[in-house]
């Protein structure tokens, strides 16, 4: 009886599209951390062992009357090196012979940054992997009716291994998602999310060939010794113009474009799910992508955070004052990153389609920063101050305002009045802000 009311217990999910996303966040914060920290270890061991072998490889060339400065500088000359090579071989062929081993087994520059790097690379392959099963997981278990049709291969033994039918449902998912993985290529899985569970891949906003291009740069690591085969070129752009018998390697400025890329796309196709699959927790949705802006332009990476603002403001409409006032927020971070960049004629361009009349004072009064209009800017802060729209906590964090620091006697006048309104809340005393 017990097993009949376990069968008949709907499915309720124990995961969401945020958490899904939340274990995402966390990898990739934890290799960029791996990475960045370990990394300056890496180039320190590696320099290191170059300066050993060097002065090592001097005292061999030494042994055979090479100095090795007169050698490095082309001072010696060829003809010069090849007469000291062919007395050593007739007056001291076993120095020599010490000299051309240590020659052919010389260690690699960057040996330990290339072990670091590549098996960042990996990791960072993984971990898209890991989000675009988790997204199938949690799909198909939210909608088990989606596989209605579906058709499984078990023996009566496997069946007998499960306890309800729902445990085995969740295990026949668990099998349907390993599957995708193994047999669709990187390209169609992402087709997958398009055409079948109808989310948006944002071609228009995710380079999807260098992801591409670094799934199969993971490839040559993994299964070809690093080496480029036509396989590689056939499935990329070849966008570095490599060869068949080339060696990949994964530099620093590589890594974390690649990085950018993959956190980039992650987010935008958990967003689309997150609005489709979880769309009562929307408001939430909008919030995270404000708080992943704030990021992006607190770390300067004024690019990432453009295409992160532009997605929302472009794809989200807003259904609630509250919605209104995020998207208004994040579209006012897009115009920082222009503003940052030094895209002066597109910023102008932006802020003239903002109806600044309607605006709420905190939006008046980032539309006067982004337009370097200082004149009324410290009024306009008084009036935000009054709709408590602004406090000095908006004011140290919002990067916005990082464009009136170096503008002394706005940046001193608004002090003055930030310290007024932490000064009246600690004595609850009223002041009339009215202009």
């Amino acid at each position: 009886m017990e097993k009949e009311i376990l069968e008949e217990e709907p499915y309720l999910p124990v995961h969401s599209v945020k958490k899904v996303l939340d274990g995402f966040k966390e990898n990739m914060h934890s290799i960029t951390y791996f990475f960045n920290n370990f990394g300056e270890l890496a180039h320190k061991a590696d320099f290191d062992e170059a300066m050993a072998a060097k002065d090592e490889m001097a005292a061999k060339f030494d042994s055979i009357g090479i100095g090795i400065e007169s050698l490095m500088s082309g001072e010696l000359g060829k003809e010069g090196f090849m007469n000291a090579m062919n007395e050593a071989l007739e007056n001291q062929p076993d120095d020599l012979e010490e000299l051309l081993v240590a020659l052919d087994s010389n260690v690699p520059f960057a040996k330990n940054f290339g072990i670091l790097s590549r098996s960042s690379f990996l990791m960072l392959n993984n971990y898209f992997e890991y989000l675009l099963a988790d997204l199938l997981s949690y799909y198909y278990n939210k909608y088990q009716n989606s596989l209605d049709d579906k058709k499984f291969d078990f023996t009566l033994r496997e069946i007998n291994e499960y306890d309800s039918i729902k445990e085995a449902s969740k295990a026949f998912i668990v099998k349907v998602v390993e599957s995708m993985l193994v047999e669709l290529s990187f390209t169609d899985l992402i087709k997958h999310f398009d055409s079948v569970l109808k989310i948006s891949s944002e071609s228009d906003s995710i380079n999807w060939d260098l992801i591409n291009e670094c799934r199969e740069r993971r490839h040559l690591i993994v299964h070809n010794s690093s080496v480029v085969n036509k396989k590689y070129l056939t499935r990329t752009k070849n966008p570095f113009k490599l060869n068949v018998g080339d060696t990949v390697s994964i530099s620093q400025d590589y890594f974390l474009r690649a990085c950018n890329e993959f956190y980039l796309a992650g987010l935008l196709l958990s967003y689309n799910c997150w609005g489709k699959w979880d769309s009562e927790e929307i408001d939430e949705c909008v919030g995270d992508i404000l708080d992943e802006s704030v990021k992006l332009l607190i770390r300067k990476d004024y690019e990432t955070n453009y295409r992160l603002a532009n997605y929302a403001t472009k794809n989200i409409e807003p259904r609630s004052e509250d919605q209104e006032d995020l998207l208004s927020r994040i579209n006012v971070n897009r115009l920082i990153s222009l503003k940052k960049q030094g895209k002066q004629a597109a910023l102008a361009k932006e802020l003239k389609k903002i109806k600044i009349g309607t605006a709420a004072p905190i939006f008046k009064l980032a539309h006067a920063i982004l337009s370097d209009n200082h004149e009324n800017i410290v009024v306009l802060f008084r009036r935000a101050i009054a709709a408590e729209e602004m406090d000095a906590t908006h004011y140290l964090e919002w990067p916005i305002f990082e464009f009136l620091h170096d503008v002394d006697a706005v940046h001193e006048a608004v002090k003055i009045e930030l310290s007024i309104v932490e000064e009246s809340s600690t004595k609850d005393e009223v002041i009339d802000y009215q202009i």
